[in-house]
């Protein structure tokens, strides 16, 4: 009678060679991928290896991003790039090199501008198993800033936001977040399109997308510092430490009567100087007491106030205790905004918190993301 035996050493081993071939199989996306990238990065050092070098290391010293009026703007120290070309930039901060090109910079390097076009990309290929791409285009009624990234086996993650300015008059701009990923990790497809008016909008309405992809975004470039809360809108959580200027409510209370005069043009005239107070001046009317104010006058000063952020008292409240908003108000280069914020960060979270409110920007930065690692655990990436 034949061994039943033979038959299942026979499986086994042709068990083990079909594993071996398995795991080459697995193997050969991975591998396929790191030569694909080993290449690039070659190829990549020899094209920008003759461009001019700028003398920069920082990201934070070629573009910083800021919100004025609601929307992104680019500002940058630096002047225009030599020839109007490309140049190249090697970041210590990133350990990769990049490129930059700038049209309408800086005159002096202590007055940043906002250039007619700046166009910068980094491709970085530092990482086992990514290939990553970052780049910021900025014009004169466009702002990009994406960030992409290529995984083994086609997987592929694409972050960007792009905004559109616009006047008002036109029906102002817009602000979109895209957010695609396919094939990585087995994970489900991710696609996400959000559009709002402006940044600050965007940023408000969807929270929760932005502390997922908007935020780790611009923590790559080193810009998470656009996080800092509108002052005026931190000083309404704070309200209870906030007092107003004296100057500007004597300057206030006598143009009040002036909205409510028989004289339109009077009125009117009372309206533009109010203001003309700007931020001290809307800091003042939020928290008047208008409860004696004629329908005339509130109307005028809420058209004062128009330009700028307000909270329901629910919201300030809320905020007052919140962790994340707390943090984004260490980024303010308002001392005072900081040096309160920090105060009730440690009432509410630790009381043995150490921040250093006067240490420098990047160090700054560095030290509100490890406390926001540590204090609000669902904004790590």
């Amino acid at each position: 009678m034949p061994s039943i035996y033979p038959l299942p050493r026979a499986m086994v081993s042709i068990g083990l060679i079909l594993a071996g071939v398995c795991a080459v199989v697995r193997a050969t996306p991975e591998s396929e991928f790191e030569t694909r990238r080993d290449q690039e990065r070659r190829n990549y050092d020899t094209m920008i290896g003759n461009m001019p070098l700028l003398d920069v290391h920082r990201l934070g010293d070629i573009f910083r991003l800021t919100v004025e009026n609601k929307e992104l703007v680019v500002r940058t120290q630096l002047t225009n790039t030599a020839s109007e070309g490309y140049m190249r930039v090697k970041l210590g901060d990133q350990q990769s090199a990049g490129l930059v090109r700038i049209q309408g910079g800086a005159t002096l390097p202590e007055h940043p501008a906002i250039p007619a076009l700046l166009q910068f990309t980094l491709t970085d290929y530092t990482q086992a198993m990514r290939i990553t791409t970052m780049s910021v285009n900025s014009q004169a009624s466009y702002c990009s800033i994406t960030k992409s990234t290529q995984f083994p086996g086609g997987g592929f993650h694409s972050t960007s936001i792009i905004q559109q300015m616009g006047r008002l008059s036109d029906g102002g701009g817009s602000i979109h977040l895209t957010v695609n990923e396919v094939g990585r990790d087995g994970s489900s497809p991710v696609n996400v399109e959000l559009q709002a008016s402006d940044f600050f909008t965007l940023i408000h309405t969807h929270s929760e997308e932005c502390d997922a992809y908007i935020r780790p975004l611009l923590r790559d470039l080193g810009q998470e510092a656009i996080f800092a809360p509108d002052p005026l809108v931190a000083w309404q959580v704070f309200s209870e430490t906030w007092k107003p200027d004296p100057a500007v409510s004597q300057q206030i209370q006598k143009l009040l009567p002036g909205l409510d005069v028989d004289d339109y043009h009077k009125r009117d005239e009372a309206t533009r100087e109010l203001e003309k107070l700007g931020r001290d001046g809307a800091a003042v009317l939020i928290h008047l007491d208008r409860s004696k104010l004629t329908p005339e006058q509130n109307a005028r000063v809420d058209l004062a106030l128009g330009p700028y952020a307000q909270l329901p008292a629910k919201q300030a409240s809320h905020l007052r205790s919140d962790p994340a908003f707390l943090l984004d108000c260490l980024y303010s280069d308002d001392a005072s905004l900081k040096k309160v914020a920090l105060e009730r960060l440690r009432e509410v979270a630790d009381p043995t918190i150490q921040f250093d409110i006067n240490a420098a920007p990047a160090v700054r930065n560095a030290a509100i993301s490890a406390l926001r690692l540590r204090l609000v655990p669902a904004s790590k990436p």
